[in-house]
């Protein structure tokens, strides 16, 4: 008599791509900050004339450049809040990738867009709620409360737009041809 066994093997997650754009502009926005620091540090008269451009973006980019991290004892490019924002997008960006965009992330994508867009926008209250009340004097905020807050509104932003910049190996992307 002979008996029929089913296996049945555990699925692996579609694998996530991000377009080379994708990681070259967070590679920047993560290696950027600190190039300003890594050239102050070298001394040489030439890296000065580059240095400065890079410190002038980045105070016309960060809304609050003199509350940075102090790197060779020079400031970084952007503010702590500015720098952690992007950790948190990098976050989304690795777990998004690792989990092959199931699991929570299905779910996430899921609800409506309005939804999403909500959740994100509450992700960046404590980020711009900080900005305002040290503008107007309220509080100057810690690096603690700079890094919390950059890195929760960099996981909101991530959250929101990441998931559109990938394309799924197990889908062909609009306007490509698939050759049988």
């Amino acid at each position: 008599m002979a008996t029929q066994t089913f296996g049945y093997a555990r699925s692996r997650p579609a694998r996530v791509q991000y377009s080379g754009w994708t990681w070259l502009v967070l590679g920047v926005l993560l290696v950027g900050p600190l190039v300003g620091p890594v050239f102050q540090q070298i001394g040489w008269p030439l890296l000065a004339w580059v240095n400065w451009p890079l410190y002038l973006m980045g105070e016309n980019a960060c809304p609050q450049p003199d509350l940075t991290l102090q790197v060779f004892g020079y400031p970084m490019l952007v503010c702590s809040r500015c720098w952690a924002g992007v950790f948190g997008l990098w976050t989304v960006l690795l777990t998004y990738k690792a989990s092959g965009g199931i699991g929570p992330w299905s779910t996430w994508l899921r609800l409506p867009e309005l939804a999403r867009v909500s959740v994100a926008l509450l992700a960046f209250g404590p980020w711009v709620l900080d900005i305002i009340a040290a503008d107007q004097g309220w509080w100057i905020s810690g690096q603690a409360m700079l890094i919390l807050s950059g890195l929760l509104g960099g996981l909101g932003a991530g959250a929101l737009l990441l998931p559109y910049t990938t394309r799924r190996a197990d889908r062909p992307q609009m306007g490509s041809r698939t050759h049988e």
